[in-house]
């Protein structure tokens, strides 16, 4: 798991089903846009989120990418070495999420009433 920050304003895991491996991801808009395919269709994705921000909806986009076993096996390799590491470990694990978080196919929006923001 490449845990949520406020700096990454995200969080994703990375999940085996048999030989296949998928990244799954949750995290602000602003910042999974940036990660998305080409294939996005962003001016969809823009509406989405505008109609839902007039609403006064906090939005979550929900992507996913699928890897290949030997891209998993390596980044996983990175991966627990930031974990061992007694150094800067938190941005040695920002730095291997970066890697693995890209190309994502965005698969989702959420979009929930938040108690906490100021009606105004």
């Amino acid at each position: 798991t490449n845990a949520f920050n406020s700096d990454r304003k995200r969080m994703s895991v990375l999940v085996k089903k048999g030989s296949e491996y998928s990244l799954l991801i949750k995290g602000a808009d602003n910042v999974m846009k940036k990660r998305a395919t080409k294939n996005t269709k962003h001016d969809e994705l823009d509406k989405l989120l505008t109609d839902f921000g007039t609403e006064g909806l906090r939005t979550l986009l929900v992507g996913k990418r699928e890897i290949q076993q030997s891209d998993a096996t390596a980044w996983l390799v990175k991966y627990q070495e930031a974990q061992r590491t007694l150094t800067n470990r938190e941005a040695a694990l920002d730095k291997v999420a970066e890697e693995i978080e890209v190309e994502l196919e965005i698969v989702g929006i959420t979009a929930i009433e938040d108690e906490l923001q100021d009606k105004g």
